[in-house]
């Protein structure tokens, strides 16, 4: 299935998602955006780097939206925060969006949990 439909070469099923909407994975790939956004510098840089997620984890920290625990699950909340507001912008409370797989593969792939 991810041969079909996946464009940019980096998505895997999600086993989390069993949705008819989405068949399981999203991939990154558009018309807009050739290359996979894993690749590029924002994402390696700001999504990917344990320094600059401490840094953005004391800015959102203040909406007191942010989980605490291991400092992986933090790791991956704060990436998963940003990636959208890099991409899609602020989109206002009560709003979501689906990630593509190969982000939730990126970061779950740097940031694994312990358990």
């Amino acid at each position: 299935m991810a041969a079909t439909i996946c464009k940019c070469g980096r998505c895997t099923v999600k086993v989390e998602c069993t949705c008819d909407d989405c068949n399981g994975f999203l991939c990154c790939h558009t018309d807009e955006n050739p290359t996979c956004v894993t690749g590029k510098d924002f994402f390696v840089h700001e999504c990917l780097k344990a320094s600059a997620l401490d840094q953005l984890h004391a800015k959102y920290e203040t909406d007191g939206l942010q989980p605490g625990g291991h400092p992986n699950e933090q790791y991956r909340y704060t990436a998963y925060r940003h990636y959208v507001r890099e991409v899609h912008g602020i989109l206002g409370q009560g709003n979501r969006v689906d990630l593509p797989t190969c982000v939730y593969r990126a970061i779950h792939a740097k940031f694994p949990l312990p358990y």
